[in-house]
């Protein structure tokens, strides 16, 4: 490993010059049931750097002005204009703004079931340049006018534009190969997925490895063969990212947040979160209200 590839970790830096809109999915609409939970057009300036160790979901990214820059553990790569960056659920990287001073990306979160996509388990991240990159914008941006404009049938022309944007996703996701994967590896996974539908349930390292028919000490060995963590750690971190992301995607209560990722109270969320990402929770949402 390189030394410029060891600072992959977990972080979330967002310059307050960044801008961000996110898009208000239709309840059960086209994408959502094609997976995405959250999606956004951004247009980003200073200091921006996004770390997923593992990721918890697949991300679809695409360059529409400027540039951006890629690192994996195989090396670094410039994001550029009409590029789309998709990187799986699980797999390991870090993007951030370049020696441009602005990039401007249009991109979508995808937590998938497994059953969805077949490329649920993969963990190749895969840069690619395709017309698509200019179709997903223009699509999400005339998604966001129907939605500000709020006009006669817009929830039809929501649905209309949403089905589109599904299928442009779909088509991508299609063209990834599936790596070959081990039986052990698989049943890690599936159990990982199991336990994202239920992240407020009591955990046990022994409860969790029962999902798999491995022991506790070899489910443990086999998590830090994929996932270079223990289970309990991976379990944590699936639970900070959950957190993460309700933040930014809901105004529920932070007590209601603690407990929908497992902990007792606020204060002992609190501690995990800023412990893992460096800053409170309080300072997500600030930064997500300057951003809107």
């Amino acid at each position: 490993m390189s030394e410029a590839n060891k600072d992959i970790c977990e972080m979330h830096i967002i310059d307050r010059r960044c801008r961000e809109q996110f898009v208000p999915l239709l309840d059960n609409g086209p994408l959502e049931q094609t997976g995405v939970t959250l999606a956004g057009i951004s247009r980003l300036e200073g200091k921006y750097c996004i770390g997923r160790v593992p990721s918890s979901f697949t991300l679809i990214l695409a360059t529409t002005k400027g540039e951006g820059q890629l690192t994996l553990y195989s090396g670094i790569q410039t994001l550029k204009e009409n590029d789309i960056l998709i990187a799986p659920k699980h797999s390991i990287y870090k993007y951030e703004l370049g020696k441009s001073k602005r990039w401007d990306i249009v991109w979508f979160h995808l937590f998938d079931s497994g059953k969805q996509h077949e490329t649920s388990l993969n963990t190749d991240v895969k840069v690619i340049r395709t017309k698509y990159t200019l179709l997903l914008k223009e699509e999400t941006q005339q998604l966001m006018h129907e939605i500000s404009d709020n006009k006669y049938l817009a929830d039809e022309a929501r649905r209309a534009k949403e089905s589109y944007l599904s299928v442009l996703l779909k088509r991508l996701l299609a063209g990834r190969r599936n790596p070959v994967i081990s039986e052990s590896e698989k049943i890690v996974r599936q159990v990982w997925q199991k336990i994202e539908c239920n992240l407020n349930a009591d955990w046990s390292l022994e409860r969790i490895a029962k999902l798999s028919g491995y022991s506790a000490g070899h489910f443990n060995r086999l998590c830090k063969q994929y996932f270079s963590c223990s289970a309990m750690r991976y379990l944590t971190d699936m639970r900070m990212r959950y957190g993460y992301y309700l933040l930014g995607s809901s105004r529920l209560q932070l007590k209601s947040i603690a407990e929908l990722c497992g902990y007792n109270n606020e204060f002992a969320f609190s501690v995990a979160f800023k412990r893992k990402f460096g800053y409170s929770p309080s300072h997500v949402r600030l930064q997500i209200a300057r951003s809107l």
